[in-house]
């Protein structure tokens, strides 16, 4: 789709955008930006590819949906809710696709797409807030409020949301509401995370009062922080630091070593892509002189972070209860069971390691752990990258890949200078090197997972 670009005008200085008066998504190697009238490609903010287009459409107040997963396809929901507009990266086309109307009453709503289905919550309008879960389905064009179970959530507004692509099960929390006190209207934040199932359930799994409990020595509340739904994971955000929360699994993430100089530089966070592993950023979003800058997410989150519990502090009697017997009853598995295998270990940690790749490092990883015990080819592995690119190029990158991929699962497992991969020469052409996890053992040094590695 972007060779269209290469045939106009090359900006040197970055276009002026007006707040409000465009879109802009990751695409390609880059970010791209809809006005009403143009687009404009980046890949790193300094210079912009730029081309008229014949859209037809009004572009103010179009919100981009984050994705739970990568695909050419990205929807735009008007702010407020109601209509919808698709973008296919392959076709370059903007379409609207619904047969709704602008809604007005769900400002400050949750979205998160999957395929061809858009899931929304909460947000506000006419004097009320919602505390309803509504879906959209490309194939039908309307909007369906799904048929959850009594009781609901509160209603609440700007809410974190992550959908968890194994279960089908979507997470919220962490939004605000408003009260009025003698005449008065007071925003007041609500610190549960809620779970709506795939059997039309939702059940409270567990809530930020804890986190916020453990973390009372911060400078600015993470209630003031704010929120971005389109990373791996969602993201609370200032100019004093980040935090990454893993809903699905109860955790959040401090990065402990973010770039706050440049979080004070570049206030807004716009886009990531999730191809290159690169952050969109702005600043004087609401004046006329705007600024963007890109940032590999590892610059800007550093390597170094501490895991905080958003599990439930409190529970009923009953479930004390099943937690001895659990302990009486898996003791003497832990006692048989002391060690296990090095790639059942990177499994086990998943999620933590995916979050520290980018997705095409991650992508490789996962052929490698799923091909195990046997190896995979290098030439296989290089089929991975970009068509355009290079024998010797993607023969340079597999390498810089796999070392970046050894050094990041040695930390996270805590396997420190004691490489992950076996490499050695094919069995059937000795000129093409293949590559599997070592068949080594790690042994179980607590209850919950934690390992370290031990001679075999």
């Amino acid at each position: 789709m972007f060779l269209v670009f290469y045939i106009t005008t090359l900006l040197l200085n970055p276009p002026v955008f007006y707040n409000k008066s465009f879109v802009v998504f990751d695409s390609e190697d880059g970010f791209t930006f809809i006005t009403n009238d143009s687009l404009y490609f980046t890949t790193d903010a300094v210079e912009f590819n730029a081309r008229k287009h014949n859209f037809g459409i009004d572009v103010y107040r179009l919100e981009p949906v984050a994705k739970a997963e990568r695909g050419p396809i990205t929807f735009f929901v008007s702010s407020g809710g109601g209509v919808v507009h698709s973008y296919d990266n392959v076709l370059d086309t903007l379409v609207r696709i619904d047969n709704s109307y602008l809604f007005m009453s769900r400002f400050g709503e949750s979205k998160v797409s999957r395929k061809d289905t858009i899931f929304s919550y909460g947000g506000y309008g006419e004097f009320n807030y919602s505390n309803k879960l509504i879906s959209f389905r490309q194939d039908f064009r309307e909007w369906n409020v799904e048929p959850i179970e009594e009781p609901l959530p509160r209603p609440t507004r700007k809410n974190i949301i992550q959908y968890d692509t194994l279960t089908n099960n979507i997470y919220v929390g962490f939004g605000d509401y408003s009260i009025f006190e003698e005449g008065v209207e007071k925003i007041e934040s609500t610190y549960e995370i809620n779970m709506f199932d795939s059997n039309n359930k939702v059940v409270k799994v567990g809530s930020f009062k804890s986190l916020i409990s453990q973390t009372s020595d911060l400078t600015v509340p993470l209630t003031n922080y704010k929120r971005f739904n389109g990373y791996r994971l969602p993201l609370l955000y200032l100019n004093h630091g980040i935090w990454t929360v893993d809903l699905t699994n109860l955790k959040a993430i401090h990065h402990i070593n973010a770039d706050k100089n440049r979080l004070q530089s570049y206030t807004d966070i716009l886009a990531y892509n999730g191809r290159t592993g690169r952050f969109l950023m702005a600043h004087n979003m609401l004046t006329n002189d705007p600024s963007y800058h890109v940032v590999n997410e590892l610059d800007l989150l550093g390597r170094a972070y501490e895991e905080y519990s958003l599990a439930d502090s409190k529970l009923p009697k009953w479930a004390y209860g099943l937690f001895g017997l659990s302990i009486l009853v898996l003791i003497p598995l832990f006692r048989t069971k002391s060690f296990v295998v090095l790639n059942e270990a990177i499994q086990s940690h998943e999620r933590r390691i995916q979050q520290r790749l980018s997705s095409e490092d991650f992508y490789i990883l996962k052929r490698i752990v799923d091909a195990y015990p046997e190896y995979v080819e290098y030439p296989e592995l290089q089929n991975s990258y970009e068509k355009d690119l290079s024998y010797e190029s993607r023969i340079k990158k597999l390498r810089s890949s796999i070392k970046e991929i050894d050094e990041v699962v040695q930390e996270v497992i805590g396997r420190k200078r004691h490489t992950i991969f076996e490499i050695d020469k094919g069995r059937e052409d000795k000129r093409v090197k293949v590559i599997r996890i070592k068949n080594d053992q790690l042994k179980k040094v607590d209850l919950f997972g934690r390992l370290r590695r031990t001679s075999k």
